[in-house]
């Protein structure tokens, strides 16, 4: 079945508000607290407890007096946005593939069908959270960050990248094909999905490029977020793990909108390939008219 590429105003749309709104949880949802307890002293978590005789800017005292909560407060806001933009890119990527010669009937059951495919990919995502957490919570480990303590904070960043990479793409595509997240299912064209699009980098559709760019902007986002917590500048938003957190929804913003950068650009060369070649087609077809006309004349002359 031949992919139609994604309607550009309605990705468009989808990428511009999934981007506002992932702006806005990384910068307005941990504020949430000091409207709550706007007192601080009646709330111990909001008061800071380090790099106190550095001066800041109003706006990053709420991000910054306690990172656990913050942190908490964007893997909830992000959790409520993957599982909308998963949805949307979920739809359009059905509409993308949806021939358009079926009957009502046919529809509505391919309809369902989808729907109900659309419920086991959800159920079966959600399930594995938690083990692609933990594993998440590793790999963030051994890539330096604190054994002995600051468990929470590494564990809520594990389940931000969570949330930011692996849950959209498993709801839209299926969750990971090993037998403890399938319920034992055990599809091979689903791994080979996963492996084509994130081991080898090779997405075929604008559906796969939104998946993966996203995902990769997060990882780097992340990666890089976490440079500046070596620097001894003693910066309370220099805590972890804040840089990282923000670094990886900052990343995947960036993804969002390179991946529909990428999309359009393959959309007008496609729409070019195709006007190039009806006007090729056209100018075949009108060289068989000139050479009868010309042949018609030549012969009225002879005649005459």
């Amino acid at each position: 079945m031949v992919s139609r590429p994604l309607p550009l105003f309605n990705y468009a749309a989808t990428v511009g508000i999934h981007s506002s709104l992932l702006l806005f949880t990384a910068l307005f949802l941990p504020r949430t607290s000091l409207l709550i307890f706007s007192n601080t002293s009646d709330f111990p978590l909001l008061r800071p407890v380090s790099s106190l005789d550095r001066p800041q800017p109003e706006f990053f005292e709420a991000i910054t007096a306690s990172p656990p909560l913050t942190l908490a407060w964007l893997c909830t806001g992000v959790s409520l946005i993957s599982f909308s933009w998963g949805g949307r890119i979920r739809r359009q990527a059905y509409d993308q593939r949806r021939p358009a010669d079926k009957t009502d009937f046919e529809a509505k059951e391919a309809e369902m069908e989808w729907r109900k495919q659309g419920v086991t990919n959800l159920r079966r995502s959600l399930a594995s959270i938690l083990p692609v957490t933990v594993l998440f919570h590793a790999i963030i480990v051994a890539f330096g960050a604190p054994i002995t303590s600051h468990h929470l904070q590494t564990f809520l960043l594990a389940l931000l990248l969570c949330l930011l990479t692996y849950f959209p793409t498993a709801y839209v595509i299926g969750a990971l094909p090993i037998p403890m997240f399938n319920g034992g299912d055990t599809n091979v064209v689903l791994r080979f999905t996963w492996v084509r699009i994130f081991a080898e980098f090779k997405p075929r559709t604008d559906t796969e490029r939104a998946l993966l760019y996203p995902v990769v902007g997060a990882m780097i986002g992340a990666w890089c977020g976490a440079i500046p917590i070596g620097l001894d500048w003693d910066r309370p938003w220099q805590a972890w793990p804040l840089t990282p957190a923000y670094g990886a929804i900052f990343g995947h913003v960036l993804g969002s909108l390179v991946a529909f950068f990428v999309s359009t650009v393959y959309l007008l060369a496609q729409a070019n390939i195709q006007a190039t070649a009806e006007l090729e087609k056209a100018r075949k077809a009108s060289e068989p008219e000139k050479s009868q006309s010309k042949a018609t004349k030549t012969k009225a002359k002879k005649v005459q």
